[in-house]
């Protein structure tokens, strides 16, 4: 019971520090810029502080710096005022690209230490995901008071497959993080749904990197049999999850390829679902 209630607790936290981040540019900085510093300094490079956790890995690090990298960079693109070039128009679609990348090479990185071929599966679904990001070219600052990036090709059939496949490589490479997983993932599907329509990719990039800065922090209490939850891992499960992913994302591409046949010229970033 406490488990679950950590995860609905973390759930919250995210959904309402979302908005905070929404409605101010420099709360985002002071928390995601300056806290990294200090918390760089102070706590996640401290000796033993990450000991016997699963944080000192290469894909841990490179995800926290990448995420806060991205919080930063789109806080500036929504507030700055300039208008957005096509190149940074791009940055968005690069950082998710990044990261979809990352736990790609994770995934096969533990299929050649570990063996399993439903890690292969997913690792290929999110390459499929990533062949189905379009619209790029598309994205635009909204001329309102919390100057929301909206991404309208970001469509919800995108996101749910983006979920989908997110959670499976937490469970086959970071099981003892998936109730987290499941706060985090939800946290901006929720913001899309509920609060605001076409920013998935500025409520991704707030959510999981307080996440990750949260996870650093407190990782070695996080990490304890009584905190987190557990899952079977069931040699079955692990094979019907990892297909399970696999198909979803096929079927997305399909979908994304047939809409964008319709288009006379059709180039990767111009918009698909919403022309």
């Amino acid at each position: 019971m406490t488990q679950i209630l950590i995860v609905i607790a973390l759930l919250a936290v995210l959904v309402i520090t979302n908005e905070f981040f929404r409605a101010s540019k420099w709360l985002t900085y002071i928390v995601y810029g300056g806290g990294t510093i200090l918390l760089s300094l102070f706590v996640w490079f401290q000796p033993g502080h990450l000991t016997g956790t699963t944080m000192n890995n290469w894909f841990e690090w490179a995800k926290v710096y990448s995420v806060v990298i991205a919080v930063l960079g789109f806080t500036y693109m929504r507030h700055s005022g300039k208008p957005l070039n096509k190149y940074i128009k791009f940055f968005p679609a690069l950082i998710l690209l990044i990261n979809i990348l990352e736990a790609v090479g994770r995934d096969v990185e533990l299929f050649a230490v570990h063996g399993g071929g439903w890690h292969i599966f997913n690792a290929i679904a999110g390459i499929l995901n990533i062949l189905a990001i379009s619209g790029w070219l598309g994205i635009y600052i909204e001329n309102s008071k919390k100057r929301d990036m909206i991404w309208k090709d970001m469509t919800l059939f995108w996101v749910i497959a983006y979920d989908i496949w997110n959670f499976v490589y937490i469970y086959f490479c970071l099981p003892e993080h998936i109730g987290y997983g499941i706060a985090h993932l939800l946290a901006a599907t929720i913001a899309i749904m509920f609060f605001k329509k076409d920013t998935w990719i500025q409520a991704r990039a707030y959510t999981l990197g307080l996440w990750m800065m949260i996870l650093f922090t407190f990782a070695p209490w996080l990490e304890k049999e009584s905190t987190y939850i557990e899952f079977s891992r069931d040699t079955t499960l692990l094979w019907v999850m990892g297909i399970g992913s696999f198909v979803l994302n096929l079927i997305l591409v399909i979908w994304h390829f047939w809409k964008a046949s319709k288009i006379k010229g059709y180039k990767p970033g111009i918009p698909v679902h919403h022309k």
